[in-house]
């Protein structure tokens, strides 16, 4: 009796998302929760459900994003460190 052969063993690989793809995930999140797209967040428009989506969007980073400073919010969304004191206070 011969056994039957075994298929070679296929390698699972396993792609852990970037620090950036998880905030852009969070970012791309709000926006939709808000019926907009991520580019609608990231633009400098002040269309008032655009500004309040964005500040959402801000407040949920550093929520999920803890370790980020301020300045570094601000440089994601291209806004002045205070837009985002202002909305995570």
């Amino acid at each position: 009796m011969n056994a039957p052969m075994r298929q070679p063993r296929q390698s699972t690989l396993v792609v852990k998302p970037t620090p950036r793809e998880i905030t852009m995930g969070v970012i791309r999140g709000v926006a939709a929760r808000h019926g907009l797209e991520l580019r609608d967040l990231m633009d400098p428009g002040t269309h008032p459900e655009k500004l309040e989506a964005r500040r959402d969007a801000l407040r949920c980073v550093k929520t999920c994003r803890p370790h980020l400073t301020n300045d570094q919010i601000a440089e994601l969304f291209r806004v002045d460190e205070s837009v985002v004191r202002k909305a995570v206070s």
